[in-house]
């Protein structure tokens, strides 16, 4: 049976690990170009869509945020990042990652059939710790995580489904 640090920390911190490697690899690809990193922090899919910078963000509130909602019982809409440059969007995962690596499977596991809140301001919404997880977070990261890697692929950067998925979670005899 999968514990509830199975489904959040190690999905969680590959998703940051990917994130961190596709920008590392935007920025080698612009730098090769002599293209700014900055121009494409604003840069959206069509016109009605948020931002790369909105994605990253997103990245980071679906993993980091998401683990502290279980902790805490609460999960709120992200506050917007304000103004923010290529290199501080790197930055952003990067203190995501350290902090989300602080947080033990006993904590996590602790928590396990707690009651989440999704403070929604129209609805607030009541889930499971597990539920919260694999309904909301997981889904929104990933759709994020996808975005992110559109925009890049968009921009021309050399990505490939390997780029995207990361780390495998293979058995130990592997």
């Amino acid at each position: 049976m999968a514990m509830l640090s199975d489904i959040t920390l190690t999905p969680f911190s590959n998703s940051l690990n990917v994130a961190i490697h596709l920008m590392t690899k935007a920025k080698a690809h612009f730098e090769s170009q002599n293209r700014n990193t900055n121009d494409i922090v604003d840069l959206q899919l069509v016109d009605n869509m948020l931002p790369l910078s909105f994605q990253i963000n997103a990245i980071c509130q679906h993993t980091l945020q998401a683990t502290k909602a279980v902790l805490s019982s609460n999960f709120y809409i992200p506050s917007p990042l304000g103004e923010i440059d290529f290199h501080g969007l790197i930055k952003l995962l990067q203190n995501t990652q350290k902090e989300l690596s602080e947080i033990t499977e006993n904590e996590v596991n602790s928590r396990s059939g707690e009651t989440v809140i999704f403070h929604y301001p129209e609805r607030p919404m009541t889930f499971t710790a597990e539920n919260f997880i694999t309904s909301f977070s997981t889904p929104n990261l990933y759709f994020h995580q996808t975005t992110l890697y559109n925009l890049l692929r968009k921009e021309g950067v050399p990505l490939s489904k390997i780029d995207f998925i990361g780390a495998l979670s293979l058995s130990p005899s592997e």
